[in-house]
């Protein structure tokens, strides 16, 4: 029996580690004394993988921006970074294997140990999930020529299996000088905030061109004491060797960020100089439709046959779904907002999750910042079925705030997304048996539907087509009410 070959992967493993990284940071000589800490702004940074028999080695960094109120109440910040080597051990991993890894910082928090000297304290989540690529072999009725297979009925359903072609990776790096103010001269760097955004992929001879905006928010300092904030995009753009790629595969990348750093240029103090390095994921495949073959039988002859079950990727409509989070929060002393991040975290399968914001703002005209977290509760609906957190991500849309006196009205939209591919059990026929038939006569006879029954199953069992039953009895469809007679003539 012919059969057909689709390359896919599966999923046989996740794991979920926290990092819990610990350190000390001494404000420099030519910065004030601190009085008390504002807020710490941090990115983290996996700059090497390593993959060995069983184990996953990550290399990586995380950089911060201290901010604080000094001595004289002027704000200020510092910067801090911290490299941690982290081993995840997962039986069967091998060098090529697949992993889709995520670092999240979960919680970040300083504390004041004297004027000159604070503790940085940072959880890191590491999130990995580990694949496994192999050739999915599937009995392809519709091509066998053999007589064997020539008169047989079969319960068909489809299905689209990612099919993949080839992956790569491709780098670059980043340099770009960006004019912040034109007016003063910027002091320091308080924030840094990044977003991967616009992701285009072009597909060449032998080439996937990569291109994506990496989207900055950074507040700063200015000489005067001034807090701003800029947004910038800067262009990012990879190519990626994949020989024999063509133009009617489909393309999937995972863009990373292994270095980021803001240099302040000596002689322009208004300007800064963006230093990057970018690393793209690329998985280039087809989406291809299967037909299963759920049951089958002949009728003039006796089929056997086993089924194994394979975990595979199903191709599923990538649906958007958007929920709305409003809230009213107080701010004392509140003179204007600076920025607000927003981020959604701790969702679970009730659908029942948290986005916490993280509000920045000057206090009574002074140029002080002050910085305050709050948590809102927000629910998805997902009529009462299971939510698999796994299938799903979210994105922060529109923030919309709006300042009256002392409060500020969020108004915040967040995108939920569900993954293009979703893991599924497949039962596939195997080792089928074919063999004449002992007894083939010729039945007549009335039969009362039952509640379980289908057409698929009354057919098999007084081994007639499902067409004919159908024609015999005058059906407009396949819908059976139990107790309603059926006519079996073969």
């Amino acid at each position: 029996m012919e059969k057909k070959v689709v390359k896919t992967d599966r999923k046989y493993k996740s794991k979920i580690k926290y990092v819990d990284l610990v350190g000390d940071v001494i404000v420099p000589d030519v910065k004030p004394d601190i009085v008390r800490i504002a807020s710490v702004s941090s990115n983290v940074y996996v700059q090497k993988e390593e993959k060995a028999s069983n184990r996953l080695r990550l290399d990586g960094k995380v950089d911060s921006y201290i901010s604080y109120i000094s001595d004289n109440e002027e704000t200020r910040s510092i910067e801090s970074s911290f490299s941690f080597v982290e081993q995840i051990e997962c039986e069967g991993l091998k060098e090529n294997s697949k992993t889709k890894i995520e670092v999240i910082i979960d919680s970040s928090d300083v504390k004041l140990l004297n004027e000159r000297k604070v503790q940085v304290r940072i959880m890191l989540k590491v999130i990995v999930i580990f694949f496994e690529e192999y050739d999915l072999e599937l009995p392809d009725f519709m091509n066998n020529d053999n007589k064997e297979f020539s008169n047989l009925e079969m319960l068909e359903s489809k299905i689209k299996l990612k099919n993949i072609f080839k992956s790569a990776k491709g780098k670059s790096n980043i340099k770009e000088i960006v004019e912040l103010d034109d007016k003063a001269e910027i002091s320091e760097i308080i924030k840094l905030s990044k977003e991967i955004v616009n992701i285009e992929n072009k597909i060449s001879i032998n080439k996937i061109l990569s291109k994506a905006d990496i989207k900055l928010k950074i507040m700063y300092l200015t000489e005067n004491g001034n807090l701003k904030i800029k947004e910038v995009s800067v262009p990012a753009m990879t190519f990626i060797d994949i020989e024999g790629v063509k133009e009617d595969l489909l393309v999937d990348v995972n863009y990373k960020i292994k270095n980021l750093s803001l240099r302040l240029d000596q002689e322009k103090r208004n300007v800064v100089e963006i230093i990057s390095e970018i690393e793209v994921e690329c998985e280039c495949y087809k989406e291809e439709e299967i037909m299963l073959i759920e049951d089958m039988y002949s009728l003039d002859k006796d089929v056997t046959f086993l089924k194994k079950e394979i975990n595979a990727l199903e191709c599923c409509d990538k649906s958007l779904d958007t929920i709305s989070v409003f809230e009213r929060i107080k701010l004392d002393g509140l003179a204007n907002i600076l920025d607000i991040d927003a981020r959604v975290k701790d969702v679970n399968e009730n659908g029942e999750g948290k986005l916490e914001l993280e509000i920045f703002y000057e206090v009574d005209n002074k140029q002080v910042l002050e910085v305050k977290k709050e948590l809102l509760e927000f629910r998805i609906n997902t009529d009462n079925k299971t939510l698999d957190i796994e299938e799903v991500s979210f994105n922060v849309l529109n923030k919309k705030f709006t300042q009256n006196e002392e409060y500020v009205d969020c108004d915040i939209t967040i995108e939920i997304v569900y993954n293009k591919f979703k893991e599924r059990v497949v039962n596939i026929l195997d080792q089928i048996e074919v063999k004449d038939k002992e007894d083939h006569n010729s039945i007549m006879c009335m039969y009362f539907i039952k509640p379980e029954d289908t057409l698929w199953s009354i057919a098999k069992q007084f081994n007639i087509k499902k067409d004919l039953l159908i024609r015999i009895n005058e059906l407009e469809d396949e819908k059976l009410i139990p107790g309603e007679k059926l006519y079996i003539i073969r």
